[in-house]
């Protein structure tokens, strides 16, 4: 009976710790993206919902980093035309 128990401790252990990992690489990720790093990507190699929750969060960057891109255009155009005496 104790041997079962602790081989499902060890089991619970390696499974908990085997989540932990995209949670701490979707935490970097959003870290980096708050900090304006809007280029930061993830990578998760599972099949399950956190591989979901990567893709998207992918996606969620990306549009972040193509709204910014339009805004900053956008900001030099008007700062450009400011600058016109014609």
């Amino acid at each position: 009976m104790f041997l079962t128990f602790a081989t499902v401790i060890l089991l619970s252990l390696r499974q908990i710790r085997r989540q932990l990992v995209p949670l701490r690489q979707l935490s970097d990720a959003a870290g980096a993206l708050s900090r304006g790093d809007f280029q930061s990507r993830v990578e998760i190699r599972t099949e399950d919902e956190f591989a979901h929750l990567g893709r998207t969060f992918n996606e969620m960057a990306a549009s972040i980093q193509r709204s910014f891109e339009i805004i900053t255009r956008s900001n030099e155009i008007g700062v450009s035309l400011t600058r016109q005496q014609d």
